[in-house]
């Protein structure tokens, strides 16, 4: 395997970190803007200011801010401008996708939405009298209703042995952008036997002969083999800044440096690459160095060598990403985000893949999971203000899948913030399990909630839903969430109980003289589990997953094709807290619950 790679001449040392963290008040930003359908504060950050200060100030969570700035995970310093949701904001608004047809004007379309010609303009940057078919508005919902469209008379056809969308919509005598909007999702990789949507003609009633201009129907392990691939690797390493790093400065912790935050994605990149190399599959690795810089990342897409990728993985930054994304798209090549769980990056975009689960994926295994393992329990979901369209929305799919399975689960939404404990007391069954799926975060709190709720468990029996970021509170009582049988729903989990896992750990301590972290292993996952697709299914693997399971070291991947885009991993994992262990609940559930025991004095 022939490695191009871009190396970093760093070594890393350090023994601890010293740091103080000085609370300022936070004044509010009287800038809002409107961006997408929500407002947002536009927030310049201050010297010294913290996200975890700045979700507090803005009644927000943390995870909010994360994912409108998705640069923000890193760290923030003062002048940096970042994107605050405004919660309970009363103007929000909902848009609906209005595509032109010929013939239509910005005044037709105003008039039958019910909406105003100025509202149309307001909301779509750019918009002019000068309209094109096809062309995409954003319509603004109106109280009124909108006028039913009248639905167009359709048919199906079955893809044959050899056809390609060019011969299809020739048939059918319509362009191929036109069979794609009656299809949304559809690609150039066409499976045999597929069903299209095609205007209604009098060609479905003869036999359809394939056209002569044709391409290859993907057969999986057969077609898209090549003897080779090329894999471009866009990490930001900040290699400029490299020589700053001072490992005698014991001082600083390795999150000081910008040059080593994704370090160890890319070393469990390379470990993954050995193991590639000794399956037998030839690999040609191209390392570049992108970060926020949209111009440095354009030069990249220009190079010579960019011309025969077959994968990309990264860019790790929104803004780099949808550049690239961008470009993979026009020349249909799969492209992989592995942080993001925003569901933008992938829509219209049937090469993007995106690897984090979406609250709705994560929303349905969690309910699944409670109806498999306590079936007749009760659920209380716990919420303060700012987390209310979450819970409003898991307790709609739990309300639903209740009266779809006639279910003896009951649910029930407590809002913390007017009811306080005792919201989550009056609901408690003294028969039953309790499982209450708590969505507030920030340390304060939950050490006081889980020392409230283990007074409740000593009567009720308790299996506590928390939030993944409650593992970074240091002052919380492991006893309690023991006690309270604490589950986490995560997209990852290592278990280095695990044999598998165990030498991974040590090979990579013996080459990098350090222990992996998560990065290490998210690294390692990804380019094992598309480098295997590679060798199995060539570069039309994308058209082939649903036959693909490999055995990963802490990531389950699952993905789902969109219509209107991309591939979505729904498979993430649940663990609980147990004899001072985390152990993967969805593979060995507890079932039978107990009251806490009081220990004797």
């Amino acid at each position: 395997m022939k490695l191009i790679r871009t190396f970093l001449p760093i070594a890393i040392l350090f023994l601890g970190i010293s740091s103080h963290v000085f609370s300022q008040k936070i004044e509010i930003s009287k800038r809002t803007e409107f961006i997408g359908n929500k407002y947002y504060y536009i927030h310049t950050v201050k010297p010294g200011e913290t996200i975890y200060e700045l979700a507090k100030a803005y009644s927000v969570d943390i995870r909010q801010i994360y994912s409108a700035n998705p640069e923000s995970v890193k760290g923030i310093q003062g002048g940096v401008i970042l994107k605050i949701l405004k919660v309970n904001n009363p103007d929000e608004i909902t848009f609906i996708n209005h595509y032109v047809d010929k013939g239509e004007t910005l005044y037709k379309i105003a008039t039958n939405y019910h909406v105003k010609v100025d509202d149309l303009t307001k909301f779509n940057a750019g918009l002019t009298d000068k309209i094109n078919p096809g062309q995409l508005i954003k319509i603004p919902l109106s109280d009124k209703p909108k006028p039913e469209p009248k639905p167009a008379k359709q048919s199906l056809h079955i893809v044959q042995k050899g056809e390609s969308l060019f011969a299809i919509a020739k048939l059918y005598n319509i362009t191929v952008d036109e069979l794609k909007k009656l299809n949304p999702g559809l690609t150039d990789n066409l499976q045999l036997g597929q069903q299209i949507k095609v205007p209604y003609t009098e060609l479905v009633q003869k036999p359809i002969t394939p056209a002569k201009d044709t391409i290859p129907v993907v057969e999986c392990g057969k077609t898209g083999i090549l003897p080779s691939y090329t894999v471009a690797l866009m990490i930001p390493f900040y290699l400029e800044r490299a020589d700053i790093i001072d490992t005698a400065n014991t001082d600083n912790s390795v999150s000081t440096y910008q040059s080593l935050l994704f370090i160890q994605f890319y070393e469990g990149i390379r470990q993954a690459l050995d193991s590639l190399d000794r399956a037998g599959l030839s690999l040609k690795i191209y390392t570049y160095d992108v970060t926020e810089d949209a111009q440095s990342t354009e030069a990249i897409l220009k190079k010579p060598e960019f011309a025969s990728v077959n994968l990309i993985i990264g860019p790790l930054f929104s803004k780099s990403f949808q550049l690239v994304a961008n470009w993979a798209k026009q020349h249909a090549v799969p492209i992989i985000n592995p942080f993001t769980n925003q569901y933008d990056l992938i829509k219209d975009n049937p090469f993007a893949f995106k690897l984090n689960t979406s609250f709705q994926s994560e929303t349905k295994q969690m309910i699944d999971f409670v109806e498999t393992t306590y079936p007749d329990c009760n659920l209380i979901i716990v919420h303060n203000d700012k987390e209310k369209e979450l819970a409003d929305s898991l307790k709609k799919y739990a309300d639903a899948e209740v009266a779809r399975k006639n279910s003896k689960l009951h649910v029930f939404k407590v809002d913390y913030s007017k009811e306080w404990m005792a919201g989550v007391t009056k609901n408690l069954s003294d028969a039953n399990v309790n499982v209450i799926i708590t969505l507030i975060d920030g340390e304060a709190f939950v050490s006081s909630y889980l020392r409230n709720l283990n007074e409740l468990a000593y009567q009720h029996k308790i299996v506590l839903f928390a939030e993944k970021t409650w593992e970074d509170y240091s002052s919380l009582d492991v006893e309690y969430l023991m006690n309270l049988n604490t589950h986490i729903y995560s997209n990852s989990f290592i278990n280095y109980q695990d044999s598998i896992t165990q030498t991974f750990v040590l090979n990579f301590r013996n080459t990098y003289k350090t222990d992996p972290n998560f990065y290490a292993f998210q690294g390692y996952d990804i380019m094992l589990y598309f480098g295997h697709a590679l060798k199995n299914f060539g570069k039309n693997f994308p058209a082939c997953l649903s036959k693909y399971h490999p055995v990963l070291l802490e990531t389950n991947f699952n993905f789902k094709k969109n219509l209107d885009g991309g591939y979505e991993n729904l498979s993430g994992t649940i663990y609980r807290y147990e004899n001072y262990r985390a152990i993967n609940a969805l593979l060995n559930p507890k079932r039978e619950i107990n009251l806490v025991e009081k220990k004797k004095p």
